[in-house]
């Protein structure tokens, strides 16, 4: 059983550096305005901000560094970094 599992391992390994090694991510800030105001407590406000992004964007974007700004009486703006979408192919 041993003689399965390291190669296994090792070949796992190897496809995690290779993928890692293709290049970094970008990110980009967005904002989202939201209707309500912001919690009070910051873990709560980044939750809520999170929560939003990731109801629009989905998980693939990764929503980090969020912060929930006051805008109005009824509405707050939520800032999150997100994965850019890869620009389009440069055409020849």
């Amino acid at each position: 059983m041993k003689k399965f599992i390291v190669p296994i391992l090792t070949f796992t390994l190897l496809l995690c550096l290779m993928n890692l090694s293709q290049g970094q991510l970008k990110f980009c800030t967005k904002h989202m305005t939201i209707p309500g105001a912001c919690p009070k407590g910051p873990k709560e406000a980044e939750f809520v901000c999170l929560k939003a992004f990731f109801d629009k964007y989905g998980a693939t974007k990764s929503p980090d560094n969020c912060l929930c700004k006051p805008s109005t009486s009824n509405q707050h703006i939520c800032q999150c970094d997100i994965i850019c979408d890869p620009p389009p192919p440069k055409r020849i």
